[in-house]
């Protein structure tokens, strides 16, 4: 979603500043209370994400990934699909950049 997000504002052309403005218009203000001031668009969804997940739940996911099995899924895709899923989540908790987690 993160990536989604920023390849539309690179196509609106918006400036960091702006972009992040509109961002926090349709955030509500009891989540932006929450929210250390932000200085750009990647910073804000990284602390969105980490009010979104419960740090108590990284050991879960960690689980989650290690029983996931091929063998349960019937195309490779959606095997592939859930892993990325599982993973997402969990670079949350790990703190893995947008890049490790792409691996």
């Amino acid at each position: 979603m993160q990536r989604e997000i920023g390849c539309h504002l690179k196509e609106v052309k918006w400036s960091n500043a702006v972009a992040l403005a509109q961002l926090n218009a349709l955030i509500s203000f009891e989540i932006l209370e929450l929210l250390e001031n932000a200085i750009d668009t990647n910073s804000l969804f990284e602390q969105l994400l980490e009010l979104k997940y419960n740090p108590s739940l990284e050991i879960f996911y960690e689980d989650m990934l290690t029983k996931t099995k091929q063998s349960e899924y019937r195309y490779i895709k959606d095997y592939h699909k859930e892993i990325k899923e599982i993973v997402k989540r969990l670079a949350v908790y790990v703190k893995m950049s947008e890049n490790e987690r792409d691996r």
